[in-house]
Formats: C-alpha cells, structure tokens, sequence
C-alpha cells in the first residue's frame, strides 16, 4: 500500500531511474541482512558469563556451512533474481498512470 506512492514521491524527486537504484540498494541491503541471520538453536540459553564473554552474533554471522546445501543456493539465487525484477511493474505503473490520466491526483494511487 505505501509502495505506489513512495515510488511516486520518489520518481518525481529524483527520476526513475534513481529510484529504482535506491531500491535495489534497498534490497541488497535487506538480502545481506537476510543472509547473515541463522536462528539459535531450540533451547539454547546463554548464561550471563557466556553473553558478557562472547556474543552469539559473532559466530553467526559469517557461517557459510548454509551455502553448502544445493536446495539453500539454488532457493537463495531464485528470490534474489526474483526480487531485482519485483520493481519493474511499478515503473511502469507510474508511466501509465501519467499517460491515461490527465493530472495524477485523478489516479486511485493517492486515495
């Protein structure tokens, strides 16, 4: 819901082009994040000695034993080539609204 018009305010402010670059940053940003996360194990409470010594997010962070799973690397790859082309379609949007409509405050994007 707020994708459309933060598109908008962001193709009239800087262009398209540049907006679908800050998305895309946007998403590298969001799939590092994704990659580095891991999930502690069920069960797992670290004592207080344990947390002030050592931070679990240290081990975790540059685990790659998950690129060794074919399913992981493969599922990882299609989400990621999915979602640099997810943008697409809005592009569009906005340049078909302008083109049909004759002001964009007319459109169903602003309501």
């Amino acid at each position: 819901l707020a994708l459309s018009p933060l598109l908008q305010t962001m193709d009239d402010s800087l262009g398209w082009r540049n907006a679908i670059r800050y998305f895309l940053i946007w998403q590298v940003v969001v799939g590092a994040a994704a990659l580095a996360y891991r999930p502690l194990p069920p069960g797992w409470q670290p004592t207080q000695l344990q947390t002030f010594k050592t931070s679990p997010a240290k081990k975790y962070v540059l685990d790659l034993s998950l690129w060794r799973n074919e399913v992981f690397v493969v599922w990882t790859a299609a989400i990621s080539l999915t979602m640099y082309g997810y943008y697409i379609p809005y592009v569009h949007l906005v340049s078909t609204t302008r083109s049909l409509l004759k002001s964009p405050s007319q459109s169903y994007l602003y309501r």
